[in-house]
């Protein structure tokens, strides 16, 4: 490929461009004063060849232009018209190509407009240079990424800067930017003849097959992984069905599809039905009865302790009246003494204020005392009779507490035992539905383990290969 012009168009596209034009197939040597755009002219080309990040010249006059334009022939005559739009910004993709024969100039300002993209442009050219289709693949574990080879890798073996020249430590064009010495290093054993498109294809498939290889054998890897995990969850939830009940004689070391048969008897055991009682009416009633008979139990405790005051003091009360009455009777042992004056003192005859009592009197009163105690003689069997019947109703009452607390002790016992099978009917509807999301989450992936071993062997052959 020759360079024949290079032509920069102005924005307004009014005035003519600026062309610069080349002798082809002679040394061309740009000369001229400093600071008028010599050394800006290589990355122009650069930019018409395709490249997308542009290190344009960034001056007054530079900012004028609008396009720039590259007329190139190649050696079979064909001729290519490469232009790029100046970028607004850090890159642009944008493009015009025009192609034809040995007639075709540089085009009008006018005739300029956006019809192609940076790869298509550089796909062109390289296809007109003979650039075969050869896509560089990385070494595995490279932290970079596969490309097509193109003319921007041929480029960097054309065109030397005025300081790339002079430098003692490089040899390339732009070998000093980031990631260009590595791409100058990918690509030059294919423009030195080493690696060609051949050579590419037998790199892609082998880095496909181990790839490959990669793949099927983190797939064997997870299939043994998830097949160990099923079967150590899978014994798991059979010792725990066997806890709960619902299964009996499991083996010691059961294979996985003893485990899986399993697992599904326990689950197609019906679930139980849920405990219905009435031990909490039943309870309530028991303590209500219970408050009741203490109550009536303290009433009875109250009437017999009044009956027991009464019957005390009536003890006491009598026995002192019997003292007395026996003091008084030894009156009838008087003679004639017993009618002597009661108005006078026995002692010294004087006048009493107040006269004794006499005899008489104190006989009648004796008569009426003893009178009064035959009374309360024959209430005693009547207030005995009433307490005997206090205290065998009191005993009624106590023996019905008795009974109230014996049944009231019975119903918690059986109602802790209907907790605990109404507990465990829970834990045993919990593990059948572990065991439902076990099986349904089994996909079996375990049977595919031979599959995947023969998977994985087939693409180490093709490796090796």
């Amino acid at each position: 490929m020759q360079l024949l012009a290079l032509a920069l168009y102005h924005q307004d596209n009014i005035k003519p461009p600026r062309v610069l034009r080349f002798r082809p197939g002679r040394l061309n040597i740009l000369t001229g004063e400093s600071e008028t755009g010599k050394s800006g002219v290589l990355a122009i080309v650069d930019f018409c060849l395709g490249r997308s990040k542009p290190g344009l010249p960034d001056n007054p006059i530079d900012r004028t232009v609008g396009w720039y334009a590259l007329l190139a022939e190649f050696r079979d005559g064909r001729r290519m018209v490469l232009a790029r739009p100046r970028p607004t910004g850090e890159s642009t993709n944008e493009a015009f190509v025009r192609s034809g024969d040995q007639t075709l100039s540089l085009p009008r300002a006018d005739e300029l407009h956006v019809n192609s993209n940076a790869a298509a442009l550089r796909g062109e050219v390289s296809a007109h240079l003979g650039i075969e289709d050869f896509r560089f693949q990385p070494p595995a574990g490279a932290a970079r990424y596969p490309f097509d080879v193109s003319v921007a890798q041929g480029a960097l073996f054309c065109f030397q800067n005025q300081d790339e020249i002079a430098a003692s430590r490089t040899l390339f064009h732009r070998q000093t930017e980031d990631g260009i010495e590595q791409a100058i290093k990918d690509t030059l054993p294919y423009f030195l003849g080493a690696a060609g498109p051949e050579q590419a294809l037998r790199q892609y498939r082998l880095g496909e097959a181990r790839r490959e290889v990669r793949t099927a054998q983190r797939k064997l890897d997870a299939a043994l992984r998830q097949r160990e995990a099923l079967d150590t969850g899978g014994i798991a939830l059979l010792r725990l069905a066997q806890s709960e009940g619902l299964l009996s004689d499991v083996p010691a070391a059961p294979d996985t599809d003893t485990v899986q048969a399993l697992l599904r008897k326990a689950l197609a055991i019906p679930p139980l039905a849920p405990i219905s009682s009435d031990v909490g009416d039943r309870r309530e009633e028991l303590n209500e009865e219970r408050r009741t008979l203490r109550s009536q139990l303290q009433e009875f405790d109250a009437a017999l302790a009044t009956v027991d005051r009464w019957q005390r003091r009536s003890f006491d009360f009598t026995g002192e009246l019997h003292l007395q009455v026996d003091r008084l009777k030894t009156l009838g042992l008087l003679g004639p003494e017993q009618d002597h004056d009661t108005d006078a003192c026995p002692m010294c005859t004087q006048p009493l204020e107040h006269r004794d009592p006499s005899a008489q009197d104190i006989s009648r009163l004796t008569n009426r005392l003893s009178e009064e105690l035959e009374q309360a003689a024959g209430v005693q069997p009547v207030r005995q009779e009433h307490l005997r019947a206090l205290q065998a109703q009191r005993e009624g009452l106590a023996e019905r507490l008795k009974t109230n607390g014996v049944l009231l002790k019975e119903l918690m016992a059986s109602d802790e035992n209907m907790a605990r099978l109404q507990e465990q009917h829970l834990r045993a509807a919990h593990l059948q539905g572990r065991i439902a999301q076990s099986l349904s989450h089994d996909r079996r992936p375990t049977d595919d383990v031979g599959q995947l071993r023969n998977a994985l062997a087939s693409a180490q052959e093709v490796v090796s290969v």
